[in-house]
């Protein structure tokens, strides 16, 4: 079974989600029945949740992907392969949970009646993402869980080490791109994050079955 290599990162997760269980808890008396769970791309709010449900929403969830982050390696048909991206899997698995504990101090804060801009907060969260995951992504071996996975990918290594080879480059660079475009206009930054992500996606599966193709065909 592949587990956390330090118990650092075990405790660091452990740690953030305990950061999110109490904030909850503490701030729960004072917070409104209605809470702010969703907004446009114009940085406005347009759903609202359960001050129940909007206040446990994004803890439970962390709460359930801890264990199933350190137990999925163990039921990959290609478990063996998670010792040699064990440090890129960390890095992976705290990101996330660092950006989601994030989230929900930003959901407190909108519920408790400042003045957030969310926008700005996810285009700097998502460009710091991008860059993490695209430094990784390269050192990621084949598995059926992480990464840029599709058919092509998942029968090749070759395919699948030059797929995410390029996957990381394009990840960084969206990611770099986002942080002069947050400065103009913070709103398209936000907008430009889930457009990039989308068309990395895009890229990176003709990509992959360009490769694959070609192998097939020699």
């Amino acid at each position: 079974m592949v587990k956390l290599k330090t118990k650092k990162n075990n405790w660091i997760l452990l740690g953030l989600v305990a950061i999110c269980f109490i904030l909850t808890i503490v701030l729960y008396p004072n917070l409104p029945d209605k809470i702010p769970t969703h907004w446009n791309f114009q940085g406005e709010i347009d759903s609202y949740s359960s001050k129940l449900q909007g206040g446990f929403m994004i803890p439970i969830m962390l709460l359930v992907f801890y264990p199933m982050f350190i137990y999925l390696p163990h039921i990959d048909p290609h478990k063996e392969n998670y010792k040699k991206f064990e440090g890129a899997y960390e890095t992976i698995i705290v990101a996330i949970f660092a950006f989601m504990t994030s989230l929900h101090v930003i959901i407190l804060l909108a519920a408790m009646g400042y003045n957030v801009n969310i926008t700005v907060f996810m285009s700097i969260g998502l460009s710091l993402l991008f860059i993490i995951l695209g430094n990784v992504l390269t050192k990621i071996k084949p598995n059926f869980f992480v990464g840029i996975k599709n058919p092509w990918t998942i029968s090749d290594d070759e395919v699948w080490r030059k797929t995410h080879r390029l996957g990381g480059w394009l990840f960084v660079i969206v990611g770099v791109l986002g942080f002069p475009i947050i400065l103009v206009d913070s709103r398209f930054a936000a907008l430009f994050e889930v457009a990039g992500i989308l068309l990395v996606s895009l890229i990176t599966a003709i990509y992959s079955y360009i490769l694959y193709k070609n192998k097939i065909a020699r």
